[in-house]
């Protein structure tokens, strides 16, 4: 009677234990970059296009890549997509990715896709300032429309923005005063972030602080901007007269992708008219990146204005560690 009951207990404690694992141990699951609700639709719509249920974990980009780099074969994830291009060149020179070419990659721009087949572009955003005009207006304040005005001690504490050390949003941030400003690139970021109380981990969180009052500015990448609250309807658009850029929100094969095949499919889905309207009919929209999406985002860069200077993925990863190792000295409160 004793042994039967240990081969009960043996049984329902093993059936206990396979129910503990995480549906992701069992299905396709991707680690994604973008915002929240993007995240969540891609995860659905997918499922409704093939009956396939995934999971996704959502971190800001440099988060992201750290989690994939210290935990490269544990097999947590197969896909990793969502935030900017040149987080993916350097995992692909860490040796994190793995090269595949999904079926839509002949309708995305050579410039927005990597060559051998490791990244692509699944999104685009502009970089841009998101200002509360009443909260400004109440000051005195104008809304910024420069950099140059964006350093303005006036604004000292009214300022949101992200961190490099997490966020590829804030990174994107620093490439383009590094462009802009060259020499004097570590004063006008200084300046800049010297009027952020706080920073954030997550490039979207800034213009969660504006609707919720905690700040007036918000310097993030635009379509965040959007929203249907009350507080959203005072929320204003402005780009940076000397120049902004942009992302190539992108997506990737993990190397050690344990649902290989699926990974494929649902990188074939992503290159697609389907799956790139996800993020373009999202309460944030975005820019679709393959060509036959109308408003793309290479058909929005031929537009003169705003002034937008060229995404280089290559040279920022190369750039990368020297910024953030200067950023991190620099003793800015996260």
């Amino acid at each position: 009677m004793r042994s039967r009951l240990l081969v009960l207990l043996t049984v329902l404690f093993s059936l206990v234990l396979s129910g503990c694992h995480p549906a992701a141990k069992e299905q396709l699951a991707f680690i994604c970059s973008n915002e929240e609700s993007i995240c969540k639709n891609w995860r659905d719509a997918y499922a409704a296009a093939t009956g396939k249920n995934i999971s996704y974990l959502r971190l800001p980009t440099a988060q992201a890549l750290t989690r994939i780099a210290s935990s490269p074969k544990t097999l947590e994830f197969d896909v990793w997509v969502g935030g900017p291009a040149e987080n993916y060149v350097l995992a692909k020179r860490r040796g994190l990715l793995a090269a595949y070419k999904p079926t839509g990659i002949s309708d995305i721009p050579a410039a927005m896709r990597d060559p051998q087949g490791y990244w692509f572009g699944v999104y685009g955003s502009l970089l841009g300032f998101c200002s509360d005009q009443k909260a400004l207006s109440s000051r005195g304040l104008p809304v910024p429309k420069s950099w140059e005005e964006l350093a303005n001690p006036q604004y000292r504490g009214l300022v949101a923005a992200s961190s490099p050390l997490t966020s590829g949003t804030a990174f994107t941030v620093v490439r383009v005063l590094d462009e802009i400003y060259a020499n004097q690139a570590s004063t006008a970021i200084r300046q800049i972030y010297d009027n952020v109380p706080r920073l954030t981990n997550s490039g979207t969180a800034p213009v969660k602080m504006v609707l919720a009052g905690e700040a007036a500015i918000a310097i993030t990448f635009t379509p965040y901007c959007a929203g249907n609250s009350e507080a959203s309807k005072t929320v204003t658009i402005s780009y940076p007269q000397e120049g902004t850029s942009y992302e190539i929100g992108s997506a990737a094969l993990l190397k050690n992708a344990r649902h290989r095949g699926e990974a494929k499919m649902f990188l074939d889905w992503l290159s697609q008219k389907p799956g790139q309207e996800v993020a373009v009919k999202s309460a944030t929209p975005q820019l679709a990146i393959t060509r036959d999406i109308p408003g793309s985002l290479a058909s929005r860069l031929q537009q003169a204005d705003p002034y937008i200077l060229p995404a280089r993925p290559q040279k920022s990863a190369a750039d990368r560690d020297r910024w953030l190792t200067w950023f991190a000295r620099q003793g800015w409160q996260k």
